[in-house]
């Protein structure tokens, strides 16, 4: 969790125009919403941290442009695709060697 956050402080200083008024309790508060959002699932690092910075920016009520929001709905579709924790996740899908009729 201590990693998450200061990846997420890193990635949030160097986003945001005004770095110095980024204050610790916005931080805790948008950090913790994305992981309420993930709902016990194993989501990869970089979608939490997207969610949890346009949530900042919300809570400083910076205006999101077009990247931001293209980056939240992307991390949405990984939440919504991640598998739940404890679950082991199987797929039907079965691979072939394609063969042409010309192989020795």
């Amino acid at each position: 969790m201590e990693n998450l956050k200061n990846k997420f402080k890193l990635k949030a200083s160097a986003c945001l125009l005004d770095p110095e008024n980024l204050k610790e309790e916005y931080i805790d508060y948008a950090l913790q919403e994305a992981l309420e959002m993930s709902k016990d699932r194993k989501v990869p690092e970089f979608a939490l941290i997207d969610i949890a910075l346009v949530r900042l920016k919300l809570l400083q009520k910076i205006e999101l442009n077009g990247e931001d929001e293209l980056l939240y709905k992307q991390a949405l579709e990984k939440i919504k695709n991640a598998p739940s924790v404890g679950a082991d996740r199987r797929t039907h899908y079965r691979s072939f060697i394609r063969r042409s009729a010309y192989d020795l």
